[in-house]
């Protein structure tokens, strides 16, 4: 996935996104092939925070929490199923991190509501977003009212927009079920050596620009908020 720097630049300046300052410390965990490492490390580094590296090639959950705890992490990313892993066995994790980004899954609203419970000041932010819109394009603020059922994948962020579309490529009313595309500052520019699969996936939608076709349903609130509902093909 070809992806410019420009669209990293608005993914790690983005004013409305996670919010980074010299006091914090991410961790660097993700291997460099995932798209999660371009907020790892450059979202840091952009803001005046520091990037704190694991020493272990993969990582166990236990090499994570060591880690965490060793080098004063603040901030962190977690796949959503390595998340839910450490929910269950309510890990001390929790207890040190100040915000917690998870994502590459649907949320489990019963792991995350126990988490939140047993950690009330954690900030615990659901994140959206294929790698085609560079790592993340939605966030969301976990709250224990979020955990009755699923929970939202929030609103874009920086210079991202999102639309719900029916089959004919339209807008379709809030509340209502459609396919999500993604468009703006942090489109990748296709597939590198793809050019029929890059057309597939990306298209010029009238009076929407340039936009990626992500397979995934949602639905879009009255506020703004989306919905994940999961894939097309299921």
């Amino acid at each position: 996935v070809r992806v410019p720097h420009g669209a990293v630049a608005d993914l790690v300046t983005a004013p409305d996104g996670i919010a980074l300052g010299p006091g914090d410390r991410v961790l660097f965990h993700s291997p460099a092939a995932f798209d999660a490492a371009t907020f790892e490390l450059w979202a840091p580094l952009v803001r005046g925070a520091a990037v704190a590296v694991s020493p272990a090639e993969r990582p166990t959950p236990e090499e994570l929490a060591r880690d965490i705890e060793r080098f004063g992490v603040t901030t962190a990313f977690l796949t959503s199923a390595l998340f839910h892993q450490l929910a269950a066995r309510r890990s001390r994790i929790f207890g040190v991190l100040r915000t917690l980004i998870v994502g590459g899954e649907a949320l489990s609203a019963e792991h995350a509501d126990a988490v939140l419970r047993a950690f009330p000041w954690l900030d615990l932010v659901n994140a959206y977003g294929p790698t085609e819109a560079t790592t993340y394009t939605t966030l969301h603020r976990v709250r224990p009212a979020d955990c009755a059922g699923p929970v939202p994948i929030g609103r874009p962020f920086g210079g991202a927009r999102t639309f719900v579309l029916d089959e004919d490529r339209r807008p379709v009313p809030d509340g209502t079920r459609g396919e999500l595309w993604i468009a703006g500052a942090r489109l990748a520019l296709g597939y590198l050596g793809r050019a029929e699969l890059t057309a597939e996936r990306f298209a010029d939608l009238p009076g929407l620009g340039r936009a990626y076709r992500t397979g995934d349903r949602a639905a879009r609130r009255p506020d703004g908020t989306l919905e994940f509902h999961g894939r097309l093909d299921d």
